[in-house]
């Protein structure tokens, strides 16, 4: 999820011992490449700075993220017994003020970043506008119309890798690269309206889904 992802990149300048584009703001603290404690001093202060980053900063082109706004998400389920294809449309994301900074890893030998964040119990919630095609089971699901998703316990694990790069300071700088995003959850619930394009018996229906 784009939330996750900006959360880490900017955890990311917390935790590198190189040059920032552009100065650190105060709640933005460095940790020292020779500490024999980074990993330990990163999480420590990416900590700290998640609930300033949840508030958003324009001059680092970090939008709010709680609420957080999305224009669009595709999400496609191919195997198993649901299978779907679904179009979220007007995507507002509520909860993210509660994610844990969990473990940061700079691996500085294979230039890899791993970041893991938690979200506890029922606090994430999306509301968004829907358009579904698939089925469920034998059960063939189709509509479009509003849609509210409740997820407990959410996981998500940011890797990536990335190149030094020279900036015309002669400075180096971090190019991210091969960027993956992970998530787990124990408990899904969606709610949506006008399932089955307008047929009422069927038209509001709540799936739940559980790991």
């Amino acid at each position: 999820m784009k939330c996750a992802m900006y959360i880490a990149v900017l955890v990311t300048l917390v935790a590198s011992p190189l040059q920032a584009a552009l100065k650190l703001p105060p709640y933005l603290k460095s940790c020292s490449k020779s500490d024999p404690n980074f990993s330990v001093c990163a999480l420590k202060n990416g900590i700290a700075a998640i609930p300033f980053l949840v508030k958003g900063d324009a001059k680092y082109h970090i939008p709010v993220l709680d609420p957080l706004h999305l224009e669009h998400v595709d999400i496609a389920q191919g195997t198993g017994p649901v299978k779907i294809n679904l179009i979220l449309d007007d995507v507002n994301v509520r909860g993210l003020k509660e994610a844990e900074l969990k473990a940061v890893s700079f691996d500085e030998q294979k230039k890899e970043i791993s970041i893991e964040l938690f979200v506890k119990g029922q606090a994430l919630s999306v509301d968004s506008k829907y358009k579904i095609d698939g089925q469920v089971l034998v059960l063939p699901i189709k509509g479009n119309g509003d849609v509210n998703l409740k997820v407990d316990n959410v996981g998500a694990t940011f890797k990536c890798g990335y190149n030094l790069v020279n900036g015309e300071d002669g400075k180096e700088y971090i190019k991210i690269k091969d960027s993956s995003l992970d998530f787990t959850l124990t408990k899904a619930v969606f709610d949506f309206r006008n399932l089955f394009n307008g047929n009422k018996a069927l038209g509001k229906i709540n799936i739940t889904c559980q790991n």
